[in-house]
């Protein structure tokens, strides 16, 4: 949890939008990773049935 003593409504908004940042990262690294990289990526979209026009 984020224990602040501020009554600063800013610094708990900008607290808080770090401590989201920092769980998301893991989750939205893999997703990069594989989507950069490009066999990857057209096997999943072969796979799905999507293909980018």
């Amino acid at each position: 949890m984020i224990n602040s003593e501020t009554n600063n409504n800013i610094t708990n908004i900008i607290r808080i939008l770090f401590f989201i940042n920092y769980h998301l990262i893991p989750l939205f690294n893999p997703i990069i990773c594989i989507l950069t990289n490009t066999p990857y990526r057209n096997a999943i979209f072969n796979r799905s049935q999507v293909n980018p026009q």
